[in-house]
C-alpha cells in the first residue's frame, strides 16, 4: 500500500477481524452463530464503532478537596519485547523481536464492542486470524491483549485461543470475553479515566516460520475502570468518517412491522447496505466489521448492538483490493440498549459506522460512518 493510501486511511486510528472458537476468561452468554466469513472480492463493507463518551468534569467549590492530579504519563520501557508493560507499540525488542502489523498472508484483526449488563467485565474484545487469499491451516499461540496510551502499553491481559486454527474462507473467528482491565506494575489497579489504545498479540506458523501479528488500535474511552457507555450518549459521540472515502449506508427495512419479520431467526432483523469509493487513484485491501445505532428524536443512542439479556454480537470480514464496492452489516437485534426491552413506537435516527483496519501499513484503523435514514416503529 502506497503512503497515500497510508494516509488516507490513517487519518484517524482505530482496528479490526475475527478467528476460531474460544471461551473468555469471564462467563458470558455465548453469542449467536460463530463470526460470519466470507471473502468479498470487490469490497464489502461493514461496521464497528469505537465511541468516545466525555466525562463530567465539576468544578469543585471552596470547601472542596483539592483535584487529583492528572495520572502521570506511562513510561516506554527501552527494549521491551512485544506485549510487555513499557513497550512501544510496534517497535522491536532489545532481541531483535519484531511484530508485523499484518504479513504477506495473513492478518490479525481486533474488535472491540460496546459494554453491556451481560458482560461481568469492563471489555469485551473479539479478535480474528484473516487470510489474504484462499484457505490456511495454522497453529497460533494464544492471544495476548493489550492497552496503550500514549504509544505506550500500560495494561496486558491473555485468554485462550491457541491451537491449530483452519478455515477454507478467508476469515475464520471466534469471540474472546474481556474481563477487568487493571494497569501495569506492582499494585495493579483499574485504569484511570480517559482514552486508551486496544490491541492483540497473536503468533502464527503456517510451516514457514512464526510470525507475531499485532492488530488493533482502536480508542476507548475508560471510565471508573470499565468502557464507557455508548447505550444513552449522544450521537455526536460516534467516530468521525475519515474524509478521504465516500460512504454511504440505508437501512433495508425502515418500517419495522413485526409482521415482516416473522421468519426471521432471534428477531434479529435490523439491517443496511453500504457502499463505498476511495477518492482518488487509491485501492483498499483489509478486514472491516460493522454496526447499527439508532437514536431517538432528542439524539441519545438507544440501540448499538449491544444487548443487555444476550451480550454482543461483532462479525468481522473482508474487503478485497477494490477502490469501492457495496455489502451490508450484520442482522442485529432492535432491541433497546438499555435493558433489552422491544423499542417503543416512534422514529429513530439510524448511523452506520464501519471499522476498517488496511492489510498494508502500519497498525491501526479507520471508520466511516453515514446517517442511514429513519426508522419506524408502528403503533401496535
Amino acid at each position: 500500500m502506497t503512503i497515500d493510501l497510508h494516509d488516507l486511511l490513517h487519518s484517524a486510528a482505530d482496528g479490526v477481524d475475527s478467528t476460531p472458537g474460544v471461551a473468555g476468561l469471564t462467563a458470558r452468554i455465548r453469542r449467536r452463530r460463530a463470526i460470519r466469513a466470507g471473502a468479498v472480492g470487490t469490497g464489502a463493507l461493514a461496521v464497528a464503532g469505537a465511541l468516545v463518551v466525555a466525562g463530567i468534569h465539576a468544578v469543585p467549590s471552596h470547601r472542596s478537596a483539592p483535584p487529583a492530579a492528572p495520572a502521570p504519563m506511562p513510561t516506554a520501557v527501552v527494549g521491551a519485547d512485544p506485549g510487555q508493560c513499557g513497550w512501544e507499540i510496534g517497535a522491536p525488542s532489545a532481541t531483535g523481536a519484531t511484530v508485523d502489523s499484518s504479513n504477506e498472508k495473513y492478518q490479525l484483526a481486533v474488535q472491540t464492542a460496546p459494554p453491556s449488563s451481560a458482560l461481568t467485565g469492563s471489555l469485551e474484545v473479539t479478535t480474528a486470524i484473516v487470510a489474504r487469499s484462499g484457505e490456511f491451516d495454522l497453529t497460533a499461540s494464544n492471544v495476548t491483549r493489550l492497552a496503550s496510551r500514549g504509544g505506550v502499553v500500560v495494561a496486558v491481559w491473555g485468554d485462550a485461543g491457541g491451537g491449530r486454527v483452519r478455515s477454507d474462507h478467508q476469515v475464520g473467528g471466534y469471540d474472546l470475553v474481556g474481563t477487568e482491565v487493571v494497569s501495569c506494575g506492582a499494585s495493579a489497579v483499574p485504569l484511570a479515566d480517559g482514552a486508551y489504545q486496544i490491541w492483540a498479540l497473536q503468533t502464527v506458523d503456517d510451516g514457514t516460520g512464526p510470525v507475531t501479528l499485532l492488530g488493533g488500535g482502536e480508542t476507548v474511552d475508560f471510565v471508573g475502570g470499565k468502557q464507557a457507555a455508548t447505550c444513552g450518549a449522544d450521537v455526536s459521540t460516534l467516530p468521525a468518517s475519515d474524509p478521504s472515502a465516500d460512504f454511504t449506508a440505508r437501512i433495508d427495512y425502515p418500517s419495522l412491522e413485526p409482521e415482516i419479520y416473522g421468519d426471521v431467526a432471534d428477531d434479529e432483523h435490523l439491517g443496511a447496505t453500504t457502499s463505498f469509493a476511495l477518492i482518488g487513484s487509491r485501492t483498499l485491501e483489509g478486514s472491516y466489521s460493522a454496526r447499527i445505532y439508532l437514536a431517538d428524536a432528542s439524539g441519545k443512542i438507544v440501540v448499538d448492538g449491544a444487548d443487555p439479556v444476550r451480550g454482543q454480537a461483532v462479525d468481522i470480514a473482508m474487503i478485497g483490493d477494490a477502490t469501492g464496492g457495496e455489502g451490508a452489516t450484520s442482522p442485529q437485534r432492535d432491541v433497546l440498549c438499555s435493558d433489552g426491552s422491544p423499542l417503543p413506537p416512534g422514529t429513530y435516527r439510524s448511523f452506520v459506522v464501519m471499522t476498517v483496519d488496511p492489510f498494508d501499513g502500519p497498525a491501526g484503523t479507520t471508520s466511516l460512518v453515514a446517517e442511514a435514514g429513519d426508522v419506524v416503529v408502528p403503533a401496535s
